[in-house]
């Protein structure tokens, strides 16, 4: 099973996201974002899923760290803020693969997961 690794401080959007993909992915939940960052950085899950906004660190600042340590991965950012108001530069990032709008709908977050996938696989 492919692995999946969802980082958010809300557990009710982890619990959404763990019913959404545990029957399709491995998938592993933590709703401390410096945890899910030292997962992360093991390199074990291809596909990250993670709030923008966390209290200890933002989901941008994840993926920066990502970045900086060449993790082989593609990010998926979940907001429930308007996407204008975020700095474009995280969009420039290799990892940042696309946002997807808070309240999260299963089909929009498998559809950016699959794609993630296979991009990762081109």
């Amino acid at each position: 099973m492919r692995k999946i690794l969802c980082i958010d401080d809300t557990p009710i959007v982890l619990k959404t996201l763990e019913i959404f993909l545990k029957s399709e992915y491995d998938v592993t939940l933590c709703e401390k974002s410096p945890k899910g960052l030292a997962l992360a950085l093991t390199g074990d899950y291809p596909v990250i899923v993670t709030d923008i906004r966390m209290p200890e660190m933002s989901g941008l600042e994840i993926v920066e760290e990502l970045a900086k340590a060449q993790v082989p991965c593609q990010c998926i950012l979940l907001t429930s803020h308007s996407l204008s108001s975020f700095d474009s530069d995280v969009e420039k990032s290799p990892l940042f693969f696309k946002y997807v709008q808070k309240p999260v709908k299963k089909q929009d977050i498998v559809s950016a997961i699959e794609e993630a996938f296979e991009d990762l696989s081109q």
